[in-house]
């Protein structure tokens, strides 16, 4: 209601749509229907346009997770648990430090860490 009521002329922003999609899990065409109800419209070529500014990064981000871990070449694997506790104590079962298996991070070094458990 808040972010409606802001808007100045008859069209509902295509990036306001995307934001209560994306941010809300609001769905487009919902929005087109209180848009409606105001006699108003949605810029669903917006909406669509950050639509697949989104589906981009999501696809880059997915690229880079793959391509990280065939990297890794790790045998070891995590245990999920962030569907049961926000807070969780794991131990570090492998250090990483430029696509190498370490024992030990120095000061200033920039690596990763892999859990045996973890809640993210």
């Amino acid at each position: 209601e808040e972010s409606l009521a802001s808007i100045e002329g008859d069209v509902i922003p295509g990036e306001l749509v995307f934001k209560l999609y994306d941010t809300y899990g609001f769905p487009a065409d919902l929005t087109a229907d209180v848009a409606r109800e105001r006699f108003m419209t949605i810029d669903e070529r917006g909406f669509q346009e950050c639509m697949e500014v989104q589906r981009k990064k999501a696809q880059q981000a997915g690229k880079f997770g793959a391509d990280y871990n065939e990297q890794l070449k790790s045998e070891k694997s995590t245990d999920f648990k962030g569907y049961d506790t926000e807070h969780y104590t794991g131990t570090v079962i492998e250090l990483f430090f430029e696509g190498q298996a370490v024992n030990v991070l120095e000061d200033g070094q920039e690596g990763i860490v892999v859990l045996d458990r973890t809640p993210f």
